[in-house]
């Protein structure tokens, strides 16, 4: 079996979706004899990968299409394309491919979810109602990769093409964490500098809380400008003593690095499809500070986090409890955090689970 993924991005700036399309090739071709390859517009930087294999396209054109079909011996009963994100061209491809005959698998990564749709609203709307959704209903089948996008899909698109909840997975080796209970104690943001993501109310709820300039925590701030970035270095240049650090995208060894030293992972967010970020950086033991809109929610009932609302005020409260934990509490919440991710999304887990689906559509 052959799994064709189609990305309109091979580059750093979706590097989540990258990260979610490619992260099982190997263990789907180890465990379940299934071959990865991802189809993106070719680009200087694109990403790399060690097991999937990597198709940069010249053209997102549907004739340049047809030619690469009509060069190519690929077999209808034993390949799958799987078309990741909205609105661009890996739908109109997948829609394409689908009439050629071969099952097509849609997965929107959030981009239909009531938040996404609401932002440039005037726009998304009358597209989705003339085209995308005529397109997606073409589709074997739906995946949704969040608790609530399962319901949310399903409402959508109604009966008319199958819903199906494989959600993601994170890399996990051993049980092993360990207490990070020494000095400054690091309080990791990580990701986009988007209004979404809330690093502007984290930082002016930092400035206030007794966190600020506190000799035993730091706020580290990670990520890629998406239109934050320059209000964020106003609001640095009042941090005069350096309890909050902006250090840029991190990635490869920088990000492990970060992952092993800090404690918390804080994350304001006002919608997440999947928050693949907080597993990540649970499996490593950092404690979640995160809102109910990051989509995780068995994480509050099980003690695993602390949750806040994507509000200064809200956010004021999360970071207010942080000084308050022992270390036996933090240890009891690390080892939970660790295990939980083990048990529920791992890699190996959700291959598994991908490989059932695709064997729905594979003959």
């Amino acid at each position: 079996m052959k799994i064709i993924n189609i990305l309109e991005n091979g580059t750093a700036i979706n590097l989540g979706v990258w990260n979610a399309t490619v992260s099982i090739a190997k263990y789907a071709q180890d465990e379940f004899g299934i071959r990865s390859e991802v189809w993106f517009p070719a680009a200087k930087d694109t990403l790399s990968h060690e097991y999937a294999h990597l198709v940069p396209l010249p053209s997102k054109r549907l004739a340049y299409l047809r030619s690469k079909l009509a060069s190519e011996s690929l077999s209808k009963e034993e390949t799958i394309i799987v078309t990741h994100g909205s609105w661009r061209f890996p739908t109109i491809w997948g829609s394409t491919l689908k009439q050629l005959g071969f099952p097509w698998i849609y997965v929107p990564h959030g981009m239909l979810n009531p938040y996404g749709m609401s932002r440039k609203a005037w726009l998304k709307w009358p597209y989705f109602l003339a085209l995308e959704k005529r397109l997606v209903q073409k589709a074997d089948c739906v995946r949704a990769v969040g608790f609530r996008e399962h319901e949310e899909l399903k409402d959508m698109f109604g009966t008319r093409v199958p819903v199906n909840h494989v959600p993601l997975g994170v890399p996990c080796s051993g049980l092993d964490w360990s207490l990070k209970t020494r000095s400054p104690k690091y309080v990791l943001f990580m990701a986009r500098l988007h209004p979404g993501k809330g690093v502007i109310p984290l930082v002016e709820a930092w400035m206030q809380s007794s966190l600020f300039n506190h000799r035993d925590f730091e706020l580290i701030i990670a990520g890629p400008d998406q239109g934050d970035l320059s209000q964020l270095k106003t609001q640095l240049r009042g941090d005069r003593r350096g309890n909050i650090r902006y250090i840029g995208p991190i990635y490869g060894p920088e990000k492990e690095a970060w992952l092993a030293k800090s404690t918390f992972f804080v994350g304001p967010s006002k919608s997440e499809t999947f928050p693949t970020t907080i597993i990540e950086t649970m499996v490593k033991g950092m404690i979640p500070v995160v809102t109910a809109e990051s989509n995780l929610p068995e994480i509050f009932p099980r003690q695993l986090g602390i949750r806040i609302s994507p509000d200064v005020r809200g956010i004021l409260v999360g970071l207010e409890q942080l000084p308050a934990l022992s270390a036996d509490t933090l240890d009891r919440m690390q080892q939970s955090a660790v295990t939980y991710v083990h048990e529920r999304f791992s890699i190996k887990r959700i291959a598994g689970q991908l490989s059932d689906l695709y064997s729905c559509y594979c003959s």
